[in-house]
C-alpha cells in the first residue's frame, strides 16, 4: 500500500494524474481486501473470560546455549502450564532444571532436540512426527487434561520457510492432514515462518478450520523492532480461545520473540 501510494503520488506529480489516481485506488483496494481476509481468518482475544491454561512458546535458537539458564528461569517465572521450545537444543544445558520442575518433559538429547514440551498437567498421550525429510521431529502433539477435566490437544510445529519449493508445499499438505485428524478443543503453536495473512498460512487456516489470534504481537526478527512480523503464532479451534497473548523472551538473545497465551475452553460457536 505504501509503495502504491508513493508511486501514485509520483505519477500524479509528473503529470500522469489518471495513472497516479489508478495506482492509489488499486493500492487501497488491495489493502482493504487483505485486511478483510485477515479479519475472516482471525478471532479476537476473549478478554472477558477466565483462562484455564497458560501456554508459553519460544524459538530459543539452537546455538543460543549461553542464554539457556536465563531462558529457563524466565519461562518458569511466567508460571505456564505448558512450555514449548523450538530449536530446543539451545536449552539443553538447563534440561535438568526442566526435568526437576515438570512431571513430563518430552525427549530431548544432544543428537536430536527440535521441539521440547514440558508440563505438569496430566498427559494422556504424546507423539512426534516428521513433516519434511530435512528437519525431522518438528511436529509434536500433546493430548492433556486441563484443570477443568477437559481433554485438549496441543500441536506444536516448526515449519520450513515457505519459499523452499519442493519442501514447503509437501510439508504444509502433511500439516493440514495432521491438523484435521485432531478432534475437540485444539491449540496449535509454532514457528510458522510466515505471517497469518500470507497465502500459505491462509491455506492452512481455511482447510483446517483453525483461526489465528487477531492482533498477535510481532515476533521476528527481533532487530526489526516495530517492523517485525508475527511468524510465531497460536491457532485455535473447537472451543479453544485465547484470552490474552503477550510477548516473551526480550533480552534472551534469540532472533525471535516468543509469546505467552492464556487460553479458555468455551463451547464452540456454530457457523
Amino acid at each position: 500500500m505504501i509503495l502504491g501510494f508513493l508511486f501514485g503520488g509520483m505519477a500524479a506529480a509528473l503529470g500522469g494524474r489518471m495513472v497516479g489516481v489508478g495506482l492509489i485506488i488499486a493500492a487501497t483496494a488491495s489493502g482493504a481486501m487483505l485486511f478483510l481476509s485477515y479479519l475472516d481468518l482471525t478471532v479476537p482475544a476473549l478478554d472477558d473470560h477466565d483462562s484455564d491454561v497458560r501456554v508459553l512458546f519460544f524459538n530459543v535458537q539452537a546455538d543460543n546455549t549461553a542464554s539457556s539458564d536465563q531462558i529457563v528461569t524466565a519461562a518458569m517465572a511466567a508460571d505456564p502450564d505448558i512450555i514449548v521450545f523450538a530449536e530446543a537444543a539451545g536449552v539443553l544445558p538447563s534440561l535438568d532444571r526442566l526435568q526437576a520442575e515438570y512431571k513430563f518433559v518430552s525427549p530431548c538429547t544432544a543428537e536430536k532436540c527440535e521441539l521440547l514440551i514440558a508440563t505438569n498437567l496430566r498427559v494422556i498421550r504424546f507423539w512426534q512426527l516428521q513433516l519434511n525429510p530435512i528437519w525431522t521431529e518438528r511436529y509434536a502433539v500433546l493430548e492433556f487434561e486441563n484443570p477443568n477435566g477437559e481433554q485438549v490437544f496441543l500441536a506444536a510445529n516448526h515449519l520450513a520457510k515457505p519459499w523452499m519449493s519442493g519442501i514447503s508445499e509437501a510439508e504444509i499438505a502433511k500439516l493440514i492432514a495432521q491438523y484435521n485428524w485432531l478432534a475437540g478443543p485444539v491449540v496449535a503453536v509454532g514457528d510458522y515462518n510466515m505471517a497469518p495473512w500470507s497465502l500459505p498460512m491462509r491455506q492452512i487456516i481455511k482447510q483446517t478450520g483453525f483461526r489465528a489470534s487477531r492482533g498477535h504481537p510481532a515476533t521476528w526478527p527481533v532487530a526489526a523492532g516495530p517492523f517485525a512480523i508475527p511468524i510465531d503464532q497460536i491457532l485455535v479451534r473447537g472451543g479453544a480461545r485465547a484470552t490474552q497473548v503477550t510477548l516473551f523472551g526480550e533480552g534472551a538473545h534469540s532472533n525471535h520473540l516468543g509469546f505467552i497465551a492464556d487460553l479458555a475452553i468455551v463451547p464452540p460457536v456454530k457457523e
